[in-house]
């Protein structure tokens, strides 16, 4: 048992992010089980839902820490891949890197024209 105060409140800490960390594992487990019950089933929606959910965990636990990001990497490709056939297109996100902008062209033929912007760094850091 600590004695010192700082000890002391290091051990309740502790505690109660010990209770964090084994929910958010308990959780891992249970939505991965669901997503290999719902594979096993073959059902659309429900792997579309469960692997949504799985996704979102692990993108948690990275962010917590509690996994590494390529931990996090293999095993939503792991799933994936388990569920490669019952998964929509429509949950995959798309490129953020192109916007559309429309031209003086394209607005009086009623288009829009995709433009991919470049980013340049050029602000460079100086030596003192």
């Amino acid at each position: 048992m600590p004695i010192i105060k700082s000890a002391k409140k290091r051990a309740r800490q502790a505690i109660v992010r010990r209770g964090r960390n084994n929910t958010l594992k308990k959780n891992l487990k249970k939505t991965s089980k669901q997503l290999k019950a719902a594979v096993d089933k073959k059902s659309k929606a429900s792997v579309n839902e469960r692997l949504r959910a799985y996704q979102s965990l692990l993108d948690t636990a990275v962010k917590k820490n509690y996994i590494h990001r390529k931990n996090a990497a293999r095993r939503l490709s792991a799933a994936m891949s388990s569920a490669k056939g019952l998964i929509e297109t429509s949950t995959r996100k798309k490129s953020a890197s192109a916007k559309k902008i429309p031209t003086s062209k394209t607005l009086k033929a009623g288009k829009t024209k995709t433009v991919k912007k470049n980013i340049s760094k050029t602000a460079k850091t100086s030596r003192s």
